[in-house]
């Protein structure tokens, strides 16, 4: 080899190691303050918001630290953190200490964030187990501290003599989950998934209503009902980011429907015996009260065509200390095969209606209104957004900006996001040689967007993925200012 091509080489390679070891000690751990300006005509008196993401915590270092002086000295009024508290997702799945130990230095880091109205928090991937139960860890120690957990939720405050509104959505990002959407059976329109390995549920959105001492009914039916299970969740907190509900379920094969209660317990007659046939419609009817001391659940099923029977098959009660007082109706699916489900109605005690859908006149494969899958939760964005005058200045905070492709059809004024690092390591002429997964987060890598009526920040991050290093892409705290 020629000595002027070694040269080129050797000095090639002291520049990549340069480079890399520049971001590994230096730009890493330096924190960019980005400070931008929005105008709107709904703000009568500037607010200020701080937001952060993609902290990856492990264990609090003095970076976290210096991250917690500086937000705070910035005097936020609101402080929006757009998921991805944890390092990485397989934390979770570690039932050891290590997982412990890092929710404790997670909740440390919130809990010493200061703003005057308030610390708002959206859940990112990393954020969230595959077990969901163990997810409830997080809602919980967030509750604990006083930090507002936007999990497909609408908070109303009012900031400086304005009314805002703070929308958030999970992020998920789970395999193996089925979606639901409409489908066309014959001259009939239907609810259908695909089912899928991993346990697949859809809930009826009921943002601020508090629905109890109901009833509900519908139809439903299995195509492959020895290879998939189907079931109807009710007094469900899932639509609201917690993993407990009371579920009458039918696994793969089985010839009985089993009430299956989530984070609680039930005493009673829990099991109704039925054999199911292939694309045969079965009714259902499920009756929910709660009072004082108990909550009780009757419910029957029974082909349809047949005459309903008389007697409740299903009788039971729950009188524990973590009993569920109301909550919302959704379906579960799992296993391999198509579930159906049709002709839904919830009615309160008085026979008026909190809810319900017999499915038509929705595009075959949408999705149809305030029905949101766990796991697709952006579906819901522009149903909350419905929800909120378009007098009031919206703000959602959504981990991905994938959302966008929602919240920009919406009424939503500004999603903020974060999720993509800005690339984390950006070359120059180059830009990220990250390869996306999506092309929303490609396309919405960093920076401000405008498009329609919405405004989409995308923050570059705190913490780093993949490799402990930042390359012309500086971790960043963002200086929102509303006027």
């Amino acid at each position: 080899m020629q000595k002027p091509v070694m040269i080129t080489i050797l000095l090639l390679i002291l520049i990549v190691a340069g480079a890399l070891v520049y971001g590994f000690v230096f730009e890493r751990t330096g924190i960019s303050v980005e400070e931008i300006s929005i105008d709107s005509e709904k703000i009568k008196h500037p607010v200020r918001v701080v937001h952060i993401s993609d902290l990856h915590i492990y264990r609090l270092s003095s970076f976290e630290k210096k991250i917690v002086q500086k937000v705070n000295s910035l005097r936020p009024d609101i402080i929006a953190v757009t998921g991805d508290l944890f390092l990485k997702r397989e934390l979770w799945e570690n039932t050891g200490n290590d997982f412990e130990t890092t929710l404790a230095h997670v909740s440390k880091f919130m809990e010493t964030l200061q703003a005057k109205d308030g610390v708002y928090l959206c859940r990112g991937n990393n954020d969230i187990s595959n077990d969901k139960e163990k997810s409830d860890l997080l809602l919980k120690e967030m509750q604990r501290i006083g930090v507002t957990v936007l999990s497909n939720r609408i908070k109303r405050i009012s900031v400086n003599g304005n009314s805002l509104a703070l929308l958030g959505v999970d992020d998920p990002e789970l395999k193996d989950v089925s979606d639901f959407w409409i489908n066309t059976d014959r001259d009939n329109q239907v609810l259908q998934t695909n089912a899928k390995s991993r346990n697949s549920y859809t809930h009826v959105m009921r943002f601020d209503q508090s629905w109890k001492n109901y009833t509900v009914y519908g139809r439903f039916r299995q195509f492959n009902p020895n290879w998939s299970g189907i079931g109807v969740t009710f007094y469900s907190q899932m639509d609201k980011g917690f993993d407990h509900f009371y579920r009458i379920r039918r696994r793969a094969g089985k010839d009985e429907f089993v009430l299956s209660p989530h984070n609680t317990r039930v005493w009673g007659e829990t099991v109704q015996t039925l054999s199911v046939h292939a694309e045969t419609w079965y009714q259902f009817k499920i009756r929910v009260t709660h009072t004082a001391g108990q909550t009780r659940i009757n419910a029957v099923i029974w082909p349809e065509g047949e005459q309903q029977p008389e007697q409740w098959a299903i009788s039971a009660f729950d009188t524990s200390i973590t009993r569920l007082n109301g909550g919302s109706v959704g379906f579960w699916s799992a296993g391999q095969g198509i579930n159906q489900f049709d002709d839904v109605r919830i009615l309160d005690q008085a026979g008026d209606t909190l809810a319900g859908s017999d499915f038509e006149g929705y595009e075959r494969g949408t999705q149809p209104a305030r029905w949101i899958d766990f796991n697709y939760e952006e579906q819901a964005v522009p149903v909350m957004a419905d929800q909120i005058s378009v007098s009031i200045y919206k703000i959602l905070l959504a981990h991905s900006p994938k959302a966008f492709e929602y919240s920009r059809e919406s009424s939503v004024d500004l999603q903020l996001s974060g999720h993509t690092h800005g690339g984390q390591i950006r070359l120059p002429f180059v830009g990220s040689p990250v390869v996306w997964r999506n092309k929303m987060e490609s396309m919405y890598s960093q920076g401000l967007f405008q498009e329609n009526n919405t405004t989409l920040y995308v923050n570059r991050g705190l913490g780093t993925a993949w490799v402990p290093i930042r390359l012309f892409c500086p971790p960043e705290i963002t200086v929102i200012e509303l006027k």
